[in-house]
């Protein structure tokens, strides 16, 4: 399968924090939904490290943000430290054909965001949460 990462059209909108227009634009892969960029040096800053996370990661999933860049050996720290999420009802929803793994820690703050474009890795986390006892309910 190709890897076509494609912009869609820009529109300018207040930004919260500078009280500033700002032209953001739509990014998707392979039609699905990656993020919006702003047309700020840190946006864009952080779409490219988002972008550098889809590609070592096989274009399967990327990394927003959290304690481990890669999804299993995060879901084996929270496993190992006994660690249980916040809300296991509401840690993976399917958005725009992508699942969004996301959520925080009750014992240790450690938000996390992980978008994940392949079934199989969606069906692989889960079976992993659950062979360390954690349950999650899909949204």
């Amino acid at each position: 399968m190709k890897m076509v990462i494609e912009h869609g059209k820009s529109w300018i909108e207040e930004d919260s924090w500078s009280e500033k227009n700002v032209t953001r634009t739509q990014y998707s892969y392979n039609g699905m939904f990656l993020f919006n960029v702003a047309d700020t040096q840190e946006s864009r800053h952080r779409c490219a490290k988002y972008l550098l996370s889809l590609r070592k990661h096989e274009y399967k999933y990327m990394c927003f943000f959290s304690k481990n860049e890669d999804v299993f050996e995060f879901i084996n720290w929270i496993a190992a430290n006994k660690y249980t999420f916040v809300d296991n009802s509401s840690i993976l929803d399917l958005k725009d054909g992508a699942y969004d793994f996301h959520g925080n820690l009750n014992e240790y703050s450690a938000s996390f965001m992980y978008r994940i474009y392949d079934t199989r890795i969606v069906n692989k986390i889960i079976s992993q949460l659950t062979s360390h006892g954690i349950e999650i309910k899909q949204d």
